[in-house]
């Protein structure tokens, strides 16, 4: 399988040293690549914003399209923001946390909890 990533490299005049170092980087890339991007998630504020946003709407017994509805907001928008896709803006929190008849402070705090 790591002769796909090589055929792929360019060629150095045959030198094994330059080989085994490119071998040796994507082994590094691809082995902490996707712990790097899970600690990155862990600490990105969309995604504990839309976490929290989830469980208040979970608990409130509403989907999402209801919850667009009443928000004023596109159905798509809110399921955008639940999985932490979107950067949301303050009115569009505040519109958020008024549709689910929560403040917008106790969203926050829920989130410095995480």
């Amino acid at each position: 399988m790591a002769s796909r990533f090589v055929q792929g490299l360019p060629k150095f005049k045959s030198n094994k040293i330059k080989h085994i170092r490119i071998c040796e980087n994507l082994f590094l890339w691809y082995s902490g690549h996707s712990a790097a991007a899970m600690a990155i998630k862990e600490k990105d504020p969309r995604l504990t914003f839309g976490s929290v946003v989830r469980a208040f709407r979970v608990k409130a017994g509403i989907s999402q399209e209801r919850l667009a509805e009443i928000a004023g907001i596109h159905r798509t928008y809110i399921g955008d923001v639940e999985r932490g896709k979107r950067n949301i803006s303050l009115v569009n929190m505040l519109r958020i946390s008024k549709a689910l008849s929560v403040p917008l402070s106790r969203i926050i705090s829920q989130m410095e909890e995480r």
